[in-house]
């Protein structure tokens, strides 16, 4: 019935992008179908603003699973989340669980503090969005998976591409949507910007940062992307870098006092090669911000190489 659906989150996320929810335009999106006289929540209605236990009763299978694996395989799990949310709000939540499991430390910019990932957060959210909008949630047994590694990131959802769509075409920018009233309220809450640019913008970032392009795939009846570390091999140039490089190698971390003992220079100096060790990527910074006294870098994910 209509009751099944949470009108008051409706009218909090429409209400962020300045937008009205209300059941006149929750069926006009329809969001609500009539089925017998009736006016009851669509598929799509369910799955996006569906109350908790009924979404979770018809559609017990819309769970994504989340999971930072240590190393490359499955075979020890380091964290994991199921998320069981409404598809607006679990997006959210497993980007959240993304970045929590992909940032390396930040850069000092100015007074400002940028966070650094090992993944563009661009490219992570189109892949997230991606696979809840066009999961086949009608697939009994299987859920999307978000599962990280030390080496990369593997977004698997349910639902090959619709039948006449290859995946040369999809990249290209032909979209056919599987889910049409989620895809459409995706896009009237800014989630989805363009229709059918998402793997096209993915490789294209990619490309921009100068790191692996997403590998998709289809296999059997399932759709995955995999995300590939996004850190550049940094390149030593100067011996008192080489100091540090093998400092960390042996040690975990290194303060800015440590580092000025080894170079025996000024801590002025001190700064500004560490500064520059950072913006190489042959270090990281990990701190609250730029006057943190208990400051300290640690060596990328990546081993730097020299030439």
């Amino acid at each position: 019935m209509k009751e099944d659906i949470d009108y008051e989150l409706g009218k909090e996320l429409f209400s962020k992008v300045s937008k009205k929810f209300t059941p006149q335009n929750a069926k006009s999106i329809e969001l609500l179908v009539s089925y017998q006289g009736h006016e009851v929540p669509s598929v799509g209605g369910m799955l996006l603003f569906g109350k908790s236990e009924k979404r979770n009763e018809v559609f017990p299978n819309a769970m994504i699973r989340c999971a930072r694996f240590k190393g490359k395989s499955k075979v020890n799990f380091i964290d994991q989340l199921d998320v069981y949310e409404s598809l607006p709000l679990a997006a959210e939540i497993v980007l959240g669980f993304v970045r929590k499991h992909s940032m390396v430390g930040y850069e000092i910019e100015s007074v400002r503090r940028k966070e650094v990932f090992e993944y563009p957060p661009q490219v992570v959210r189109e892949a997230v969005i991606n696979a809840l909008v066009h999961a086949d949630y009608s697939v009994k047994g299987s859920n999307i998976q978000i599962a990280i590694f030390d080496d990369r990131i593997e977004i698997t959802n349910p639902g090959a591409l619709p039948f006449g769509l290859s995946l040369e075409t999809a990249i290209s920018g032909f979209s056919q949507l599987r889910n049409k009233v989620i895809g459409r309220v995706f896009r009237e809450l800014n989630l989805i910007e363009h229709w059918g640019t998402g793997l096209g913008r993915m490789i294209e970032i990619c490309q921009d940062q100068g790191i692996s392009e997403p590998l998709f795939e289809e296999i059997d009846n399932y759709f995955k992307v995999t995300l590939f570390h996004g850190a550049k091999s940094a390149q030593i140039s100067e011996k008192w870098e080489e100091q540090i490089v093998k400092y960390l190698n042996e040690e975990k971390e290194i303060t800015p006092k440590q580092a000025q003992q080894i170079w025996n220079v000024t801590s002025r100096t001190t700064t500004t090669r560490l500064k520059k060790m950072s913006e190489k990527g042959l270090i990281v910074e990990v701190s609250t911000g730029p006057y943190d006294p208990y400051k300290t870098f640690v060596k990328p994910r990546k081993q730097p190489r020299n030439i």
